[in-house]
């Protein structure tokens, strides 16, 4: 995804986010400080949450079929698919999505760095 995908992404993310908040807002009139703070912050945190989200997605895109060697052994590394992880950040909670190898030589199952 370039730069420009995920700017539109954000900002589509960005509107959801105003739109929620407006759908909850209750009328001009009624609404006290404490709801409007309740408001921003609920906003604020569900914008985080997808800014984590796809920049967590936009991180992942585009990795090549590297060949990768076992840093015990040197052995070549046999893909075997893909596992996930749900993380919990200082800005919510994301499933994070990564590449699994295993090292018959060492008979090791492992996700490389990065």
């Amino acid at each position: 995804m370039n730069r420009d995908e995920l700017k539109a992404r954000l900002m589509a993310e960005a509107e959801a986010a105003i739109d929620k908040i407006l759908a909850e807002k209750p009328a001009s009139e009624d609404i006290t400080l404490s709801e409007i703070e309740g408001l921003a912050l609920g906003g604020g945190k569900d914008f985080q949450e997808a800014v984590l989200r796809n920049l967590v997605a936009e991180g992942q895109e585009g990795r090549g079929e590297e060949r990768l060697y076992c840093e015990r052994c040197g052995g070549r590394l046999h893909k075997k698919g893909k596992r996930s992880k749900n993380l919990v950040t200082e800005a919510g909670e994301v499933k994070v999505e990564r590449d699994y190898y295993y090292c018959s030589e060492c008979r090791e199952g492992f996700f490389p760095p990065r």
